[in-house]
């Protein structure tokens, strides 16, 4: 794409398609007419209000009409939108937003960040609902080169840095996306994932340059089977819960299931193939703006043990180390970090990503680890991964996480946090007996434990904190 410049998709299907939904909730529908009154009304805001002004405006998002109008605005009026976490505490939401050099977050929580920060809090709700609308002053195009998003990621580190996005990056990640999972303008994607989150943001550019509508979760289980969702975002655990709550096939409507953000076990691909549902499972991450791989429609069982094949806009390498590389138009442009904003890309702009994997002999993506997982026990290399895929086979296992704790005589040994499978009791003599035949000896965990209940829950787990709880318990 030469062009600088697109008009928003939004402004276009408020314009061609203003009685269309643009967002379905439990009780409201919102047409693109709604919502494009909505976006102005943001946009007039953030051009007349003093405490708006800045190249960077923050944003504590809710899966609302709010969020999404003030998300268009800041891309309209050429803003960096900072997404940051609700699960974040208010320290650590300061935190980032100094990081990224925001002066004001748009947040409707009293909390929402500590009484003493020198970011601002500016009411989120109240300036979308109230603000005057001065429509003709209001720009409908967007900026394609420019920063436009900061998405936070911690990894498995636990460390935070900001991954800084153009709006061109969004668009070809929504393209390549399609090729795979089309849709149509008569079509829902549910918002089932946060928007802090890069697998949530990717649900509104998909449903934006399709003209399809999103879908604001009220039951995010029944909803599947009484509102008529054509598609979704899951995580694992999602999938587990949806599949636990219901029986048989998938409702007709469903026309598929992008189901990644980590590994899932076998069982589950096991259960939701057999019983029809229409599952593709993908690997990405922030930096690319969600998908790189992704399984076709139909795909095999065995095809669904793979993240896919690479989709459009996008290249993955294989370095000599195993590690994978990226690059391609959906590539981030920089990384946030309390040093300031640096890169991490070769001089042929590829992107070490520190996942572990090979290309099969059709072209299909497996993921086996993390290059700064493995560690090395008397002399022999140990993915965490492999022990975890191998305790998660078992019918007794709900999750498991294996980490590394100091060993005088090996260096370093395993240590399994194991979540028993529900209607079952923590048992670490069942599970090393399930290991027997499925691992090297040395690979099998020498404690295990169990997991923990205030563990946070986010979209990644935080090794380094079970390290620490692994070392205190073996110590």
């Amino acid at each position: 794409m030469t062009t600088s410049h697109i008009i928003c998709p939004l402004a276009l299907q408020a314009r061609y398609r203003p009685h269309a939904p643009a967002v379905v909730g439990p009780a409201c529908t919102w047409t693109f007419a709604d919502l494009e009154a909505h976006i102005r009304t943001a946009q007039h805001a953030l051009q007349q209000d003093a405490q708006l002004q800045g190249a960077s405006i923050g944003l504590l998002p809710r899966r609302d009409v709010q969020t999404l109008a003030w998300l268009w605005a800041g891309w309209r009026e050429r803003r960096r939108v900072v997404l940051v976490s609700r699960r974040w505490t208010p320290d650590e939401r300061a935190d980032a937003l100094q990081m990224a050099g925001v002066a004001t977050c748009l947040a409707d929580d009293d909390d929402a960040l500590p009484a003493a920060a020198p970011v601002a809090v500016h009411p989120r709700s109240r300036r979308a609902e109230d603000a005057s609308v001065q429509a003709r002053s209001c720009a409908s195009t967007l900026q394609l080169q420019g920063d436009a998003t900061v998405i936070f990621t911690s990894g498995s580190t636990g460390q935070p840095k900001g991954v800084v996005h153009a709006w061109r990056s969004h668009f070809y990640s929504a393209r390549g996306a399609a090729s795979v999972m089309p849709l149509r303008s008569t079509d829902c994607w549910a918002l089932s994932l946060p928007l802090y989150h890069i697998g949530g943001l990717a649900i509104v550019m998909r449903a934006a340059l399709a003209g399809a509508a999103v879908a604001l979760l009220n039951n995010p289980v029944r909803d599947w089977t009484t509102r008529r969702i054509t598609h979704g975002s899951l995580v694992a655990t999602q999938l587990k819960r949806l599949l636990e709550a219901t029986d048989g096939p998938p409702p007709p409507w469903l026309r598929g299931l992008l189901v990644g953000g980590g590994p899932v076990p076998a069982g589950l691909l096991d259960e939701a193939h057999a019983r029809g549902w229409p599952v593709h499972t993908t690997y990405g991450s922030t930096e690319m703006g969600s998908q790189v791989t992704t399984t076709p429609p139909g795909a095999s069982r065995e095809t669904l043990a793979t993240a896919g094949h690479v989709l459009p806009h996008r290249e993955l390498a294989v370095r000599d180390t195993g590690e994978l590389a990226v690059r391609g138009p959906t590539r981030c442009r920089a990384y946030l970090t309390p040093t300031g904003r640096t890169q991490s890309f070769d001089a042929d702009g590829w992107l070490g990503t520190g996942d572990v994997g090979h290309l099969d002999a059709e072209g299909r993506l497996h993921i086996t680890g993390r290059v700064d997982h493995q560690f090395i026990s008397g002399g022999e290399n140990i993915q965490p991964e492999t022990v975890e895929r191998a305790l998660q086979a078992l019918p007794q296992v709900a999750r498991a996480v294996v980490v590394p704790v100091p060993d005088e005589e090996f260096g370093a040994r395993p240590v399994a946090f194991v979540e028993p499978a529900p209607g079952t009791a923590f048992a670490p003599g069942c599970y090393r007996t399930g290991l027997q035949g499925r691992l090297a000896r040395f690979k099998h965990p020498d404690r295990y434990l169990l997991w923990p209940d205030d563990l946070p829950n986010r979209m990644k787990i935080d090794r380094a904190a079970l390290r620490n709880r692994a070392q205190q318990a073996c110590d």
